[in-house]
């Protein structure tokens, strides 16, 4: 795993310069984190250094991205490579199981009543 703690001095400098939610550096992508509000969007291109821990001179960890995009904390990637590349390229699965909530009850369930057959409820 790569060491998100190892910033040059130049970074360290950036880091305590910013404060949370401002850019970490020269580009506007890269920014701490801020504690009371949802973390900013990760993209596969960003990966770990789009993100700083806002309280902490660091990126932030694996087990942190991973949390950020709603992955059970036992869910594992196959390198810190593919995680980054998961992350930025996922609808995050708690996201994605809220969609798939709405479509069910808005238009599944709607339709099959419409049928005259009676939804069955499933696990979720």
């Amino acid at each position: 795993a790569p060491d998100h703690t190892s910033f040059s001095p130049l970074y360290v400098r950036y880091w305590k310069a910013a404060r949370q939610g401002q850019p970490v550096g020269r580009l506007k992508s890269n920014r701490k984190l801020v504690l009371s509000v949802p973390a900013h969007t990760i993209t596969k291109g960003d990966g770990y250094a789009s993100a700083y821990h806002p309280t902490a001179c660091r990126g932030i960890t694996l087990q942190e991205l991973k949390r950020i995009a709603s992955f059970p904390d036992k869910f594992s990637f196959k390198s810190c490579a593919s995680a980054r590349l998961g992350v930025g390229n996922c609808v995050p699965p708690l996201f994605m199981r809220a969609i798939a909530k709405h479509i069910r009850s808005e238009i599944l369930d709607k339709r099959m009543s419409d049928m005259g057959l009676t939804p069955v409820l499933a696990n979720g």
